[in-house]
């Protein structure tokens, strides 16, 4: 796991934010031996607050179900899901 790892994730997931018209952006950076994952609000720049801290692989895991969770969120597979459809 390398930062340039974390870099592609960080732009994937803000891609994903900007096309829903959100100024949510999100943030890693390394702290003190750690990586932290902070939500941004593009608008002002300011931190709105950490998302999680810890190793590079935690960092990941948490983009990761952003990515998951915007999937989730996607027109057609919630309309199929509410007409009662396969899980």
């Amino acid at each position: 796991m390398t930062k340039s790892d974390l870099t592609r994730q960080e732009d994937a997931v803000n891609s994903m934010l900007a096309s829903r018209g959100s100024s949510a952006r999100v943030f890693v950076q390394g702290r003190n031996g750690y990586t932290g994952l902070d939500l941004l609000d593009a608008k002002d720049g300011g931190t709105v607050k950490t998302l999680t801290a810890g190793s590079k692989s935690d960092v990941e895991l948490y983009l990761l179900g952003m990515k998951e969770a915007f999937w989730l969120l996607e027109e057609p597979y919630v309309h199929h899901i509410s007409e009662g459809g396969d899980r």
